[in-house]
């Protein structure tokens, strides 16, 4: 099972806020680390405080951090009042025989998601963070007397440096 788009960012965002450790944190600057628009950003934290998810401070100051209720609840029931509020209910109407498995299929689902919190994603993701830094690039280079050495390229912002080891 796949969530929305929408419904995935929104997450994201409450993890993004929960890595923050309780400080205020802009949109303009959650939008810029998740890659959003800022429309989009403004727009989905709108929502977020609309469900009590995130809380909101206006001012020079301001920016939103995760609510209490956001901190205590299961990811399952925060997928569901995203859910409600992003898409709104569709007032019980079954367009199709097979929507009725569907939401079965989405409600275990949720289920699932019911036994984590955000704690834990926002773990995991700092986790998988850490594990994705670059690995420094090694190649062998030729010296003039004709020996191997390995050289490990190391990754700078502005030039790469050569650091070259001989080999054993």
């Amino acid at each position: 099972m796949k969530l929305s788009k929408q419904t995935s960012d929104a997450v994201n965002i409450l993890i993004y806020c929960k890595q923050s450790d309780g400080e205020l944190v802009k949109i303009g600057h959650i939008a810029e680390e998740l890659e959003l628009t800022k429309q989009m950003a403004l727009k989905l934290s709108n929502r977020l405080s609309r469900a009590e998810l995130l809380a909101t401070f206006r001012g020079p100051k301001g920016g939103v951090q995760l609510s209490e209720l956001a901190k205590t609840l299961p990811l399952g029931k925060i997928v569901r009042r995203l859910e409600a509020v992003l898409h709104g209910s569709e007032n019980g109407l079954q367009a199709n025989p097979f929507d009725v498995y569907f939401d079965e299929a989405f409600e275990a689902f949720l289920d699932v998601l019911d036994q984590h919190t955000l704690a834990d994603l926002a773990t995991s993701k700092a986790k998988e963070a850490k594990a994705m830094k670059p690995a420094p690039k090694k190649s062998t280079v030729k010296t003039p007397a004709g020996k191997s050495r390995a050289a490990f390229i190391a990754p700078s912002s502005k030039r790469s440096k050569v650091v070259r080891r001989d080999s054993a």
